[in-house]
């Protein structure tokens, strides 16, 4: 069970956070308590015992702080695959394959060049997907290893296809998409990659119009 608590000031603690303030207090209590029985140049009433037990303390309390640690490493990384196996089923589930064909044919047309037409949007499902994915892998709940061997082809290929739709946009708000601009930055020196764009999008109008069709939930 991962526990999270807060300190005097609203700000959470992690578990390794919690044994480390736990280990300074009982530390430094034992040993002022032991320094205060000796008297400047009278080492009789040294506590021996005292600091002995104070030491004992601190590395067992070491050893909690490796244990607290590996196990916040192993509920990031558990929720990392949960998260990740999620978003790859809602990037090939029949709602989203609609989506997918809709932004392959408004890229492949070019229709966002046109404010006035219905199309200029169709695009905006997916980018804002990838948006998404960038958002969490900036704030560390997801890996950037499992993001790689699940969606690098897709980032690289639809990030290449709107680029320029993309580009635009942003001159209008620069904010818009900048997880996504950075997504790409980072798959891209894992491994750079360069597809023909109208090729991949011809590609992917095929692929998600044939799934859509024999997709499972639609002979249910």
């Amino acid at each position: 069970m991962h526990l999270i608590y807060l300190d005097s000031t609203g700000r959470a603690l992690s578990n390794p956070e919690i044994v480390m303030k736990a280990l300074l207090a009982v530390v430094v209590s034992a040993g002022t308590n032991a320094a205060q029985t000796v008297q400047p140049g009278d080492l009789s009433h040294f506590d021996l015992a005292g600091w002995i037990t104070a030491l004992a303390t601190f590395f067992l309390l070491l050893a909690a702080i490796v244990v607290a640690w590996a196990e916040s490493r192993r509920h990031r990384f558990a929720q990392s695959v949960e998260l990740i196996l999620k978003f790859d089923d809602q990037f090939n589930s029949l709602e989203f394959l609609k989506y997918r064909d809709a932004a392959a044919k408004c890229l492949k047309a070019q229709a966002y060049k046109t404010a006035a037409d219905k199309c200029s949007k169709d695009a905006d499902a997916v980018l804002d997907f990838f948006e998404t994915v960038g958002y969490l892998l900036r704030r560390g709940a997801l890996d950037e290893q499992m993001v790689w061997h699940t969606f690098w082809h897709c980032i690289m290929k639809y990030y290449q296809a709107a680029a320029e739709y993309i580009t635009e946009a942003r001159k209008k708000d620069s904010a818009l998409w900048q997880d996504f601009v950075e997504l790409h930055r980072r798959m891209e020196a894992i491994e750079p990659y360069t597809i023909a764009s109208d090729e991949f999008l011809s590609e992917e109008i095929d692929c998600s119009g044939d799934s859509v069709r024999d997709h499972p939930s639609r002979s249910s």
